[in-house]
């Protein structure tokens, strides 16, 4: 796939669908962010929970069915719908050795979204999980709850609770993709450091090399 400095615009830049998504195999995050006349709504957010594990060892009948139980949700809150962009945490490539199962999971789950996204022709952005923490809080190495408390402060959201941490965790990587493809995010307050790291993110163009 090419990489490109920029995204094919909509008709109207001032009305825009952007998504952030924290895949995981237990919760995984969702964004949506609407730009509509220059103004944000307030972000849809969801936490994707597969049907739980049954009693007993893990087995590849389950390992399917989760990873089908997040993708059809996916689906069903319509994020490949009319989206302009999606910024989409990139694999934790630091995953220690005794996981090596989830790390083939996670990467499953990340190549059937990423598929369905260049099946859609929705370009994305894949923000290494250090660069996201560090443009919601100024630290690469922040907690779940301070991304949170920093992205309840940016949109004026009450605040997270424990069971949201996903979906506060996709509201800054949705929020750093909307920054990338717009240069700002209108009305709400940004620093210089986050514009810089903005930039530096690169766009996955979603056309199919044909």
């Amino acid at each position: 796939m090419k990489r490109l400095a920029a995204v094919r615009m909509p008709t109207s830049a001032s009305n825009l669908k952007i998504v952030g998504l924290d895949l995981s195999l237990t919760g995984t995050g969702v964004a949506i962010l609407r730009l509509s006349s220059g103004k944000w709504a307030k972000p849809e957010l969801h936490t994707v929970r597969p049907r739980p594990c049954p009693k007993g060892p893990v087995t590849r009948t389950y390992e399917a069915e989760r990873l089908h139980d997040v993708v059809s949700t996916l689906r069903e809150i319509r994020i490949f719908e009319d989206t302009s962009l999606v910024g989409i945490e990139d694999y934790a490539y630091g995953i220690g050795a005794g996981k090596t199962n989830c790390i083939f999971e996670l990467g499953e789950l990340g190549g059937c979204v990423r598929y369905l996204l260049i099946e859609h022709g929705i370009s994305f952005i894949e923000i290494p999980i250090t660069v996201g923490k560090k443009w919601a809080t100024g630290n690469g190495s922040a907690k779940k709850p301070q991304v949170a408390e920093q992205m309840s402060a940016l949109w004026s959201l009450p605040k997270f609770d424990e069971s949201q941490y996903d979906s506060s965790d996709a509201l800054a990587l949705g929020s750093a993709a909307a920054h990338r493809l717009l240069g700002d995010l209108s009305g709400k307050k940004l620093y210089q450091f986050q514009g810089k790291l903005a930039k530096e993110l690169e766009i996955v163009s979603a056309r199919k090399n044909r």
